[in-house]
């Protein structure tokens, strides 16, 4: 150890003395200012860490609660809807977002770039977890937790290989080694659980049997870890392609060269063989739910001041979830979810007969069948589309509306992650708030990266985007709408715009 040290120690000392020797004092006093600067970041990245644990604590104690431990399982129970409480999901935020600011400045970039360039391995290991239905498995054994050896009995795989997923989840904080080779649920784990006996869903003949009444959060780990995974990987190619690197169709895509087909995703997903994907994803699309607080749409939009039979209209709505919350609300709205024949069908299936809403086949391309709709809702439609496919959409609606009629459109919102903002246009704009300050990104960082990902996942599987401000507002107004009001909760990135016919 002492020999260690001295080298250490001498190290330092050639270092410094080469520096000294070699660089300008100006110079100097510039790294010597960037140092001091780096730690006053830390520092105060450190106390802002503190100070949101503080009132974290504070908040959970006025409720007789302590925060959710990571080893335990989720439920939903009362202090899992405390989690939830919007004050409480703002101080999470900015310490997810501070502590990843410190990671960045004090990781070694080796380790950073390593580890970005090897992340797609927690989204394959996940994905495999799933598929063996581990978390079914674990359920019972609780924090005790189960030897590989039983785990992988039951799921037919190789115990070492299914032991070595595990532990890498594991450090990763997903799933907890409770001792060498025994592993347990935790509170992320737990999060994927069907609810379901394991014994059931392997016997089990109905396609996508394991994911009906579920949250839809198995599901869309499986999607992620293959539709999405496996078209997300020839996105470079694409993009140096000379001709679909500069193209916006939906069938010139990362999607597309990945599955060597000339259809897009959605036209693809229609086809019989993949019919099975194309139930597993309306169970995936339940889980998107949760980008926006829970009942978010109740809260865009006065619904109590339209009439008795006001019609309400999803476009593209898929399984009819949003619809279904607005319709137990509000009992005197008639409600309608549009999709195409075979997504309706699967809509039909998972909300089953005692559902409130009808279900309409239709191609938001084509003109809007219904023409005294009070409101047209879209919920996460438009990212899915190029501008010239999405003011297609926005014009189809226009054509079919009142002077009174409202659109809502629910999409993420992204903003720029620097404070330099003069090039972004707006600015005034309700949604954007002051916005946290420095050393935090404006955006704060990994603490809202979802919406960056799912922007760079609509460009790979449709060539779509997730918009700014500018870019959405410039698609509201050259389809004949205005954008009345926004609608956006601090901690999300998730935004409702009111429009009404220009």
């Amino acid at each position: 150890m002492s020999s260690i040290r001295y080298h250490e120690a001498a190290g330092q000392k050639s270092v410094s003395s080469y520096l000294t020797s070699h660089l300008s004092l100006e110079l100097l006093q510039h790294l010597s200012q960037l140092y001091s600067m780096t730690f006053k970041d830390l520092k105060a990245l450190h106390l802002l860490i503190g100070s949101a644990i503080a009132q974290l604590e504070s908040r959970f104690q006025e409720c007789g609660e302590d925060y959710p431990a990571l080893d335990s399982s989720y439920q939903d129970s009362t202090v899992d809807l405390l989690s939830q409480d919007l004050q409480v999901l703002n101080l999470s935020n900015q310490i997810v977002a501070a502590a990843g600011h410190v990671i960045a400045i004090v990781r070694s970039p080796f380790n950073t770039v390593v580890h970005t360039g090897m992340a797609f391995l927690l989204s394959v290991s996940l994905r495999e977890v799933e598929a063996a239905h581990v978390v079914e498995i674990l359920r019972a054994a609780g924090q005790k937790g189960l030897p590989i050896q039983e785990i992988a009995a039951c799921t037919g795989r190789d115990p070492s290989k299914l032991g070595h997923v595990l532990r890498f989840l594991a450090t990763h904080h997903i799933f907890k080694e409770v001792h060498p080779n025994v592993f347990a649920n935790n509170r992320i784990s737990s999060y994927i659980d069907t609810k379901k006996d394991v014994n059931a869903i392997m016997s089990s003949t109905a396609s996508n049997w394991k994911y009906m009444g579920t949250s839809g959060m198995a599901a869309f780990v499986a999607v992620a870890g293959d539709e999405f995974l496996k078209s997300a990987a020839h996105l470079s190619e694409v993009m140096r392609d000379t001709d679909w690197g500069q193209s916006r169709l939906p069938t010139e895509t990362a999607f597309n060269a990945a599955w060597s087909t000339h259809k897009g995703f959605f036209e693809f997903m229609q086809e019989d063989r993949n019919k099975p994907r194309m139930e597993r994803l309306g169970h995936a699309l339940m889980a998107t739910e949760q980008f926006s607080k829970a009942g978010s749409i109740i809260e865009c939009f006065p619904w109590k001041t339209l009439s008795d039979a006001a019609v309400v209209v999803d476009v593209g709505g898929g399984s009819g979830r949003s619809m279904q919350i607005l319709a137990e609300r509000f009992d005197h709205l008639e409600c309608f979810v549009q999709d195409l024949p075979r997504v309706c069908e699967i809509g039909r299936k998972i909300m089953g007969s005692t559902f409130k809403v009808a279900f309409q086949d239709h191609n938001f391309f084509d003109p809007q069948p219904i023409r005294n709709a009070s409101v047209f809702y879209l919920r996460t439609i438009l990212h899915d589309w190029s501008d010239t496919h999405a003011i297609s959409i926005l014009r189809h609606l226009r054509n079919a509306a009142q002077p009174r009629t409202r659109l809502i459109i629910a999409e993420h919102l992204l903003i720029s992650a620097c404070h330099d903002v003069k090039g972004e246009s707006l600015l005034e704009h309700p949604v954007f708030g002051a916005g946290p300050k420095a050393p935090l990104l404006r955006n704060l960082g990994i603490a809202r990266s979802t919406a960056y990902m799912l922007d760079l996942n609509m460009q790979i599987m449709f060539n779509g985007q997730e918009r700014m401000l500018d870019e959405m507002t410039h698609l509201v107004n050259i389809s004949g709408w205005k954008i009345e009001s926004v609608h956006s909760a601090e901690f999300s990135l998730f935004t409702h715009f009111v429009a009404a016919p220009a």
